[in-house]
């Protein structure tokens, strides 16, 4: 084995061992984690774990069809490490709850998911290489106005690394902001999600007409004739779960397989497939994801996060013996809300639901 594929395993086992991690199987993907029932959807948890094995995936077809080494895209064995801590720092009610955390510290910058990821590595001492570290930042122009100085020159030279690294094998990088691992992760976690949450919507028994698949596919500019909008609709329309994840795994390999690196970073090959994977993203947004976050049930969780900030802010309820000190010791009213803001983050739903004396609630769409 080599140094590196032993120091990527060596941080997959700091990541799944960490408690922070494991805790993600109590946090939403789209609908509240359902336990014990005959068709269980994905929690953040598997979500990470697909994202993790999907963008080894891209690096590996990459290498592959470049004739290089295998190892040469993933030259720092992060892209792993980087999908399972892409979405640690979600907080409860996935990214809804998000926003709502958001709107209440907007005094003190705000809270930002990718940033809270930075946060809850450090804070829970997960040990991971800088390199992994600077490819989990999606979005350095978000940093936290505190995060600056700590990891703004740690990307950097990740991102001369990867220049040096990719010169070698013929490509120029020019004006990357993300590192590579970081770009293929994050196509990997639009692959996946695009595919693995409709595997869901459908084989919960929901379902979606022609009109309406005819409808989003116009204002994307998918011509209805494409001959993959039919394959879609012959597959909803079977109602098959077996066909349905079948296809759905399928599609998502033919994606993680439309990848090339140019000196632009990470680019797809087929434009028309890209195009069908975005589509993809809009039927889920349309049809999944916006009715669930309007529902009433939804809505009741979310005033329940929002009833557990009121809770800490107003009542003084810190639960966190870590973040209590902090509280407790800080310099200034923007500090201390600071502290405040990163415990929040933390919070699965589980958690909220049982401290607040709220009960989960499951949203079916059946048809639209």
């Amino acid at each position: 084995m080599s140094n590196r594929a032993l120091d990527s395993e060596r941080q997959i086992a700091n990541i799944l061992k960490n408690k922070m991690f494991t805790r993600q199987s109590e946090k939403t993907q789209v609908t509240i984690p359902r336990h014990g029932l005959a068709e269980v959807v994905r929690n953040r948890l598997i979500h990470c774990h697909e994202v993790a094995t999907t963008g080894a995936y891209i690096a590996a077809f990459i290498d592959y069809q470049n004739n290089w080494n295998s190892g040469s895209v993933d030259y720092h064995g992060s892209i792993r490490p980087a999908g399972l801590l892409h979405d640690i720092g979600n907080p409860a009610f996935g990214h809804a709850g998000s926003r709502l955390i958001d709107e209440r510290f907007k005094a003190i910058g705000g809270f930002d998911d990718n940033n809270n990821n930075l946060v809850i590595i450090t804070k829970n001492k997960i040990m991971v290489s800088n390199y992994t570290l600077a490819s989990v930042i999606k979005y350095p122009d978000r940093l936290y106005a505190e995060q600056v100085e700590l990891h703004t020159a740690n990307l950097k030279n990740a991102l001369s690394q990867d220049v040096e690294h990719f010169s070698k094998l013929g490509i120029e990088l020019e004006e990357q902001t993300r590192t590579i691992a970081c770009q293929v992760m994050d196509l990997a976690d639009t692959n996946t999600y695009c595919t693995s949450d409709l595997t869901d919507f459908l084989c919960l028994g929901n379902t979606i007409d022609i009109d309406a698949l005819r409808d989003v596919a116009d204002r994307s500019g998918i011509s209805y004739r494409y001959s993959e909008l039919g394959t879609l609709m012959t597959i909803i329309q079977s109602g098959d779960k077996s066909v349905i994840k079948a296809y759905f795994n399928q599609l998502n390999n033919r994606f993680c397989e439309n990848y090339e690196i140019t000196k632009k970073g990470v680019i797809p090959v087929n434009q028309d497939l890209e195009r069908f994977r975005d589509f993809l993203w809009e039927i889920e947004l349309e049809y999944y994801i916006k009715p669930i976050d309007g529902s009433k049930e939804f809505q009741t969780n979310l005033a329940l996060l929002d009833a557990y900030i009121d809770k800490v802010l107003n009542d003084g309820f810190i639960p966190s013996r870590h973040y209590r000190d902090k509280i407790n010791k800080a310099n200034s009213e923007e500090e201390r809300l600071l502290h405040i803001r990163d415990m929040i983050g933390e919070a699965t739903d589980h958690y909220i639901i049982n401290v607040m004396g709220g009960a989960q609630h499951f949203v079916d769409i059946k048809h639209v």
